[in-house]
């Protein structure tokens, strides 16, 4: 075989793995794709309730002020994010882990880590899967438990004069319901 045979089939070979490392690649990322995708569904579905764009009425409580608003936002992090975009809000920041951001600092709210005071989220969405059980590891410091007719137990709060649960989820994942009470509290 000579030089330029060896050099012609040398990359035919190159080209054909090439094209099979990029078929099975673009099947591997098909598959990573398709994963992503079934991820979002699922966190679109928490506690039964898919994205709702509609519009609907809240009220949310960041410590003690009380904000009434208009949305079709679906989850309260975007509700929150519109209320900073608004200027309601002096700043919400939050960073993120894969599947949730958490809040680092929102408005005038401050956080005493050193007497274990942390950000809390709050709601009245009346759904098993939103709701906290009490914990054997301590609950926030304005929470008392109370029983469901079932036997369920809950973390709550009364805020405004409206009684709140203990989140299960984080604000990223927590539906906007129309009518709700949601609130960003220290605990």
């Amino acid at each position: 075989m000579t030089k330029r045979a060896k050099f012609i089939v040398a990359l035919v070979l190159v080209l054909t793995l090439a094209l099979l490392l990029t078929a099975c690649n673009g099947g591997l990322q098909d598959e990573i794709d398709k994963l992503k995708q079934e991820i979002e569904d699922l966190q679109q579905q928490v506690g039964g309730y898919e994205a709702d764009f509609e519009e609907k009425n809240v009220v949310i409580y960041i410590g003690d002020k009380k904000y009434e608003i208009t949305t079709r936002k679906a989850y309260l992090h975007d509700a929150i994010k519109d209320l900073l975009k608004e200027k309601k809000i002096s700043k919400y920041e939050y960073g993120t882990d894969e599947l949730n951001p958490y809040i680092s600092a929102i408005d005038e709210l401050q956080q005493d880590t050193a007497n274990y005071k942390y950000y809390s989220v709050w709601h009245n969405v009346d759904v098993f899967a939103l709701k906290s059980a009490p914990s054997e590891w301590g609950n926030p410091g304005r929470a008392t438990t109370e029983a469901d007719d079932f036997g369920s137990q809950y973390v709550v709060t009364t805020v405004g004069g409206t009684k709140l649960y203990y989140s299960s989820t984080g604000v990223g994942t927590l539906p906007l319901v129309d009518g709700c009470t949601y609130a960003v509290l220290v605990d």
